[in-house]
């Protein structure tokens, strides 16, 4: 699995393009000084993200018993590019150091390959198949504690804790429609990556309105994985509700 982004991509990569709100506060509003002398407080930077999800790999999921030739596969499905949000917040602790919440989510990856056919015979199950299909949705979520300082006019550092979830299912759907027979088997793995990371960021072009950068991070990450599958079927002698974790 490969998430990608518009603009400088790293592990688990961001968008730096889309719309982005700033909401900037200083100490103005506590004493009579000049705004325009006092370092910002805190920022929340709002994101639009375009993350992008490739297909999955080979899986043969339905084979014609006479011939042999495949009839359906998972990489016949493609999530493709899916839109989320991030939050991003930053408080100043010095002129040089800021505490970093970071906050994003993309939940909206889905595609599903339908096939209709005439009561063909395939190897899977245990009936002629008159339709079936093949599906895949994604979801991630990242949070991220950092602790930021300015080494230089453009280069910032940064470490900190981050917790990563990705979901993914995949499901697969049988029926003979004359005789009411009817399969469905569904895969839900789930991995939650948590752990340390190191970064930097480096500004190339900055003005009050635009900037462009670039960031990278790195660290070391465990991996926590669950795996549950479940099949619903209507046909005459199969057990109807079967589940496994």
């Amino acid at each position: 699995m490969l998430l990608w982004a518009t603009g400088f991509a790293a592990q688990l990569p961001r968008s730096a393009a889309g719309a982005e709100w700033y909401g900037d506060a200083n100490e103005a509003s506590i004493n009579d000084s000049d705004p325009s002398d006092l370092p910002d407080w805190f920022t929340i930077r709002v994101n639009a993200l375009y993350l992008n999800r490739r297909p999955n790999p080979s899986n043969i999921v339905l084979t014609e018993s006479a011939t042999g030739n495949t009839l359906l596969n998972t990489s016949d499905t493609d999530p493709s590019w899916a839109g989320g949000t991030e939050v991003d917040f930053l408080l100043s602790l010095s002129e040089t150091a800021q505490f970093e919440f970071d906050w994003f989510s993309v939940d909206d990856w889905f595609d599903r390959n339908p096939v209709n056919f005439s009561g063909i015979t395939v190897d899977e199950v245990p009936f002629p198949v008159t339709f079936a299909s093949v599906s895949v949705s994604s979801r991630i979520r990242n949070m991220e504690f950092n602790l930021r300082e300015k080494f230089a006019d453009k280069l910032t550092l940064l470490a900190g804790f981050r917790y990563v979830e990705f979901l993914d299912a995949q499901g697969v759907h049988y029926r003979n429609a004359p005789f009411g027979n009817d399969e469905v088997i569904t895969t839900q793995v789930a991995n939650r990556m948590y752990g340390v990371q190191f970064g930097a960021e480096y500004d190339f072009w900055k003005t009050d309105k635009w900037e462009i950068d670039a960031w990278a991070k790195v660290g070391v990450y465990g991996n926590s994985v669950s795996n549950s599958t479940g099949i619903i079927s209507t046909v005459p002698g199969n057990a109807s509700n079967i589940r496994a974790q």
